[in-house]
C-alpha cells in the first residue's frame, strides 16, 4: 500500500519548473499577487529599504506599488493573434465530427479551449491535455479532453520513444457533505502503461483543517491495447520537452519584476518630495507642566523666540533621485515593449530600427507557435479516434492560422531560413511558411528552395506522431 509521502511525492524536475513559471504565474493574476509575494524577506519581490520599518513597507506595498504589467500584455497579444481566425476542423466521418463539437465534453468548442491551453502553456512553460473516455460508466459517451495545469502534475515519465508511459497528476476539488456543508477532496490519479495496457489509480484525500492525513485508494481502472498514456503536451520552447520546460517568456517578466521594483521605490520618492518639511534649529526644549515644549504651527500662528541664532525653514527634496529613477523606468519600458514584440508584430513604441530587427522574427516565431499548437491538436484527434476504435486513418483536415502579421517580403524570408537553419522549425513547417508569405528569392526556384531544405535534417517537431493501430499492436 503506497504511503501518504509517496502518493504526494513529486519529481525533482515538477519541483524545478513550479519554481520557474512562478514569476509568470503571478503577473498574470496581476498587481494583488504581486503585493502578496512581496514581504520583504529574502526572497521578496520588494526589498525593504534601509531604515524603513516593517509597517511602514507593509504600508508601502498597500498604497505605492502599482503594475505595468507588459508580460500578459504580450502573451494575450500573441495568443489573440493565432486566433484572430478561427481553427479549420473539416471531417467526413460523424462520431468524429460530434465529438469535436463538444470538444471538453461540457459543450466548449474546438477553438475556446485550444485558446485557453495556448494561454496556459505560454505562462506555465508547458501544458497538458488529457484524452478522457468514461465507457465504463456513461452509455454511447465520447472522448472528450481534460486541461491538466502544469502546477498539479508530479511526474512524467517516458520510453526511449518519446512516448508517455506514466502521468501522475492531483486534482482539488470541493463537493458537497450532507446537506449543511462542503468538504475540500484531493484527488492523485496516476496512468500508467503495462503490457499494452493503460492502468488508472485514483488516490483519494480529504481535507481535514487544511491537513489530509491520509489517501484512500478507490477501484483500479484497466484499458486494453494502449501503448502510451493518452496525453499531448504543448511547450513553447520545443528545446526543453519536461516538467523543467524554459519559457520564452522568462525574460520579459524578471524585467518587469524590476519595473515593478523601481516603480514602487519611484511613488515613495514622490510621495516624500511632494511634501516639503520644516526644519528648525537653536530652540531649546522646555518642560512646562509635565509636557513637552513643541513648537506649534497652524493658521495665524506665530512663534518667537529669544535666541539670535534660532531659525525655522521649509525643506523641499530635490528631485535628482526621482528623475533618475525615471529615466530607469523609461528604458526598462522600452525594453520590455522591444522584448515583447519580439513574441508579437506590435511596434507602436519602438524605433525604425528595432521594428526592422524584430517584425520578421517575431513573424516567423508566431507562425512557429501556432504549427506547434497545430501538431498537438492532431495529437489529441488521434487519441480521441483511439478511443472509439477507428482507425488512425479516419479522414480529417485541422488547420491553425500561421499567417500572423506576415509580411511578403524579402525580411521574411530570410527570418524563416534562419529560424530553419538553427533547427527551430523543420522542413515542413519552412515550406509552410514560405508558402504562407508568398515570397521567393529571386535568385532561387521553388524547386531549389525545397531541395535546400529536403537537404538539411529534419527536426523532431517537424513529424506527426501517428498513434499505432489495433492491427500493428
Amino acid at each position: 500500500m503506497a504511503t501518504k509521502e509517496e502518493i504526494e511525492s513529486r519529481s525533482p524536475q515538477a519541483n524545478k519548473g513550479s519554481q520557474k513559471r512562478q514569476l509568470l504565474r503571478n503577473l498574470r493574476n496581476g498587481a494583488e499577487a504581486m503585493r502578496k509575494m512581496s514581504t520583504g524577506k529574502s526572497d521578496s519581490y520588494l526589498p525593504i529599504e534601509k531604515n524603513e520599518s516593517q509597517e511602514e513597507f507593509e504600508k508601502r506595498v498597500k498604497d505605492k506599488t502599482d503594475l505595468n504589467n507588459s508580460t500578459t500584455k504580450s502573451i494575450d497579444d500573441m495568443v489573440n493573434s493565432i486566433f484572430e481566425k478561427e481553427i479549420y476542423f473539416k471531417t467526413e466521418d460523424e462520431d468524429l465530427n460530434r465529438i469535436v463539437e463538444n470538444f471538453d465534453g461540457a459543450g466548449g468548442s474546438l477553438n475556446t479551449w485550444a485558446q485557453a491551453w495556448k494561454k496556459d502553456a505560454s505562462y506555465n512553460g508547458a501544458a497538458y491535455a488529457l484524452v478522457n473516455f468514461d465507457r465504463d460508466t456513461v452509455k454511447n459517451s465520447d472522448p472528450y479532453v481534460i486541461e491538466i495545469d502544469a502546477e498539479d502534475v508530479h511526474n512524467i515519465r517516458k520510453n526511449d520513444k518519446g512516448q508517455i508511459t506514466l502521468f501522475k497528476y492531483e486534482v482539488n476539488y470541493t463537493r458537497p457533505n450532507g446537506d449543511f456543508a462542503d468538504e475540500q477532496v484531493k484527488n492523485v490519479f496516476i496512468y500508467k502503461i503495462e503490457n499494452n495496457v493503460l492502468k488508472v489509480r485514483t488516490f483519494e484525500g480529504i481535507y481535514i483543517d487544511g491537513i489530509i492525513e491520509d489517501y484512500l485508494e478507490l477501484n483500479e481502472k484497466v484499458f486494453s491495447k494502449f501503448n502510451e498514456v493518452p496525453i499531448v503536451e504543448l511547450y513553447p520552447e520545443t528545446r526543453s520537452k519536461n516538467l523543467d520546460a524554459d519559457c520564452p517568456y522568462n525574460d520579459l517578466a524578471e524585467k518587469n519584476l524590476v519595473h515593478w521594483k523601481y516603480n514602487s521605490l519611484y511613488l515613495s520618492l514622490v510621495n516624500t518630495a511632494s511634501r516639503p518639511f520644516i526644519f528648525g534649529s537653536g530652540f531649546k526644549q522646555e518642560k512646562r507642566d509635565g509636557t513637552d515644549n513643541k513648537i506649534p504651527f497652524g493658521i495665524k500662528v506665530m512663534y518667537t523666540t529669544e535666541k539670535a541664532d534660532a531659525k525655522i525653514q521649509w525643506v523641499q527634496a530635490d528631485n535628482q533621485s526621482s528623475d533618475m529613477i525615471i529615466k530607469l523606468l523609461d528604458r526598462l519600458e522600452e525594453e520590455m515593449e522591444v522584448l515583447g514584440s519580439s513574441f508579437m508584430d506590435d511596434t507602436t513604441r519602438m524605433t525604425a530600427e528595432e521594428v526592422k530587427a524584430t517584425t520578421a522574427d517575431s513573424n516567423a516565431r508566431a507562425a512557429k507557435y501556432s504549427m506547434q499548437l497545430e501538431k498537438s491538436l492532431k495529437r489529441i484527434i488521434y487519441f480521441m479516434l483511439k478511443w472509439k476504435l477507428k482507425s488512425e486513418d479516419t479522414e480529417f483536415t485541422l488547420i491553425t492560422n500561421k499567417e500572423i502579421g506576415v509580411s511578403r517580403d524579402e525580411q521574411s524570408y530570410n527570418a524563416i531560413n534562419d529560424m530553419h537553419s538553427k533547427g527551430l522549425i523543420s522542413d515542413k513547417d519552412a515550406r509552410l511558411l514560405f508558402k504562407s508569405i508568398e515570397y521567393l528569392p529571386k535568385d532561387l526556384t521553388e524547386e531549389q528552395i525545397v531541395e535546400n531544405l529536403e537537404a538539411q535534417k529534419e527536426d523532431e517537431i517537424g513529424e506527426d506522431l501517428p498513434l499505432e493501430t489495433e492491427e500493428s499492436e
